[in-house]
């Protein structure tokens, strides 16, 4: 049984549970350029030095940084190739961010290129819980640390 279960996962037939229809297949393409452009204008341009760069809005009204906060900025100093600027910033988007990125632009390729979805494998509970900690921690963590 473990064969044929391995065929079914690597098969280059479209299993009709997995396949993703055209309008999916845009999608994807969409996403996927959407995140290159955002690439691109992130690699180009520090976030701090442009009027048109979106800023936190839970920042704003309550002064205190999102889970989120440096994000952008981060990753302009990644694509720098400074990676100590960008952990100085978020390290959660390097432990977290980057990791879910890689697995998104991943399963969107697959669908745009394979015209199926990855099948991925489930997840205990628990995990998405740990995660979900983890992130609270960091949201009350880096507002009381200096």
């Amino acid at each position: 049984m473990a064969g044929s279960h391995e065929r079914d996962l690597l098969s280059a037939e479209p299993d009709r549970s997995v396949a993703a229809g055209p309008g999916r297949r845009l999608a994807a393409g969409a996403l996927l350029g959407a995140g290159a452009v955002v690439i691109v204008i992130l690699a180009m341009w520090h976030p701090d030095d442009v009027s048109w760069a979106p800023t936190c809005l839970w920042r704003e009204a309550t002064g205190l940084d999102c889970p989120g906060c440096g994000t952008g900025r981060g990753v302009h100093h990644l694509l720098q190739g400074d990676p100590a600027a960008a952990w100085g910033l978020n390290p959660m988007m390097i432990l977290l961010g980057i990791p879910a990125a890689a697995v998104v632009i991943f399963g969107e390729a697959v669908i745009l290129c394979r015209g199926r979805r990855v099948r991925w494998p489930s997840l205990p509970v628990w995990v998405g819980w740990a995660i979900m900690l983890v992130l609270a921690a960091w949201w009350i963590g880096r507002n009381l640390l200096p």
